[in-house]
């Protein structure tokens, strides 16, 4: 049996559904059009035809936030007579994003556009929409060649983003970075530590980038190199190298990435330790931080100079050192003169760290106990909590013995005693808390 709908109005609604016990009518639910402002992604696709810039530039916010409902409006926006709204269009569908990969194959022909600012929309669309890396990565590859510098740079950025997908452009997104365009080098080395393959190729090229006369390209040849881990181990003397360049950014790009490429403790000390005494307080306060990380096993050699960043002209260096020293507890005693200096420290955060130092080294803390007495009545809270604890952990490690035999030992108690009538709730807690400890005669 046919049945003609279209034939009959009155039976439009409704359709038949025939089961075990007969025939059924039933009513057909029209489904809901999305709409913005009361009206259909129709609606706002044919007011980008209105010679009103108005009516274009509402139209193409309305199917932008349509979503993937608006994506078939904005594909038709693309082949617009008005430039304007062809930029506005690709601009919206990269704004969707993902939901809008159905646009892929139209914004890849968009690629060749007349009008540059149409190229660059399209190119910086694909990129944040990512998907059909079938349809839209060779076509990016050959935009690279365009006349215009920021349709290249768009291109060589959208290509990053497709990240391993867009391994059949890696020869083309390298020979990128010997344009003559700054603005497209320094995208070209950022998209081949995107894409991360072809190492062995790669790799060697970027170590030449990081010699380019831009201080930007430098830096992003070093952050992509940086990308590629271990397979870039073998770029270890360009890091090296790059430690010597004129820019503090540079430098410190470089002292970011030696981490991180598989070199040895042996192979990374040494051009660390040479970083603590760089011209840039940022380069110095990474380099003690990283002294830091390596630990007392493998940073004994750079003892001193842990110490000698204590009395650094940069407060945040100071800190880093004192931060770097704490976990080394009696290990660094042989630089205690200068960690004992640091309790004089400007900086409050420099002698919290400090105290925390020296509350490890249990009786060979003995010169530094008057000075941590002294503390006692600082103005900072913190710093007098701190310094509480401390003679706590120092009287515990001591023995309540051995204290009351020695003249400074034995002058703990009394003055952790008098925290009792402090004004501050927070050093009466430490006090009691430090008290404890001695009584127990454990440090902590």
């Amino acid at each position: 049996m046919n049945f003609r709908f279209a034939q009959h109005s009155r039976l439009w609604p409704w359709f038949f559904i025939c089961t075990s016990v007969g025939l059924f009518w039933v009513p057909v639910t029209a489904v809901a059009q999305p709409k913005f402002e009361g009206r259909t992604a129709q609606y706002w696709t044919d007011q980008l035809d209105k010679k009103s810039k108005k009516a274009q530039d509402l139209a193409l916010e309305a199917l932008r936030k349509l979503g993937v409902h608006g994506v078939q409006g904005l594909q038709h926006g693309l082949t617009n007579k008005v430039t304007e709204v062809r930029v506005g269009s690709a601009t919206a569908l990269g704004g969707i994003g993902r939901p809008a990969a159905a646009a892929v194959p139209a914004l890849a022909k968009a690629l060749a556009d007349k009008q540059a600012a149409v190229r660059v929309a399209s190119a910086n669309a694909l990129g944040r929409i990512g998907q059909r890396p079938d349809v839209a990565v060779l076509p990016l590859a050959r935009t690279l060649k365009d006349r215009d510098a920021a349709t290249r740079t768009a291109a060589v950025g959208a290509l990053g983003k497709y990240r391993v997908h867009a391994h059949p452009a890696v020869a083309m997104v390298a020979r990128a970075l010997r344009d003559k365009k700054v603005e497209v080098r320094v995208a070209a080395a950022r998209a081949l530590g995107e894409i991360g393959v072809e190492a062995e190729s790669v790799v060697p090229l970027l170590g030449k980038a990081t010699k380019d006369r831009s201080e930007d390209v430098r830096v992003q040849a070093l952050l992509a190199l940086s990308r590629f881990r271990e397979q870039a181990h073998v770029a270890f003397p360009v890091f090296v190298s790059a430690l010597k360049d004129k820019e503090p950014r540079v430098r410190l790009q470089a002292l970011q990435g030696l981490p991180v490429i598989g070199v040895t403790p042996a192979e990374l000390l040494p051009p660390v330790v040479k970083a603590c005494t760089d011209a840039d307080a940022q380069v110095r306060r990474l380099a003690v931080e990283l002294l830091g990380e390596a630990g007392p096993e493998q940073a004994r050699p750079a003892l001193p100079i842990l110490a000698d960043a204590l009395k650094d002209s940069d407060s945040e260096v100071r800190l880093a050192a004192a931060q770097a020293l704490e976990p080394w507890g009696r290990e660094a005693l042989p630089v205690a003169k200068w960690i004992g200096a640091a309790l004089a420290d400007s900086s409050n955060d420099v002698r919290l760290a400090v105290i925390g130092i020296i509350s490890r080294f249990g009786v060979d803390s003995r010169p530094m106990v008057p000075v941590l007495i002294g503390l006692l009545e600082d103005a900072d809270v913190a710093v007098v909590s701190r310094a509480s604890l401390a003679l706590g952990a120092i009287g515990g490690a001591v023995g309540l013995k051995n204290i009351r035999k020695d003249p400074i030992f034995s002058t703990i108690p009394g003055a952790l005693k008098r925290l009792k009538e402090h004004e501050s709730s927070q050093v009466q807690a430490a006090g009691r808390q430090s008290l404890e400890q001695l009584k127990r005669g454990v440090s902590r």
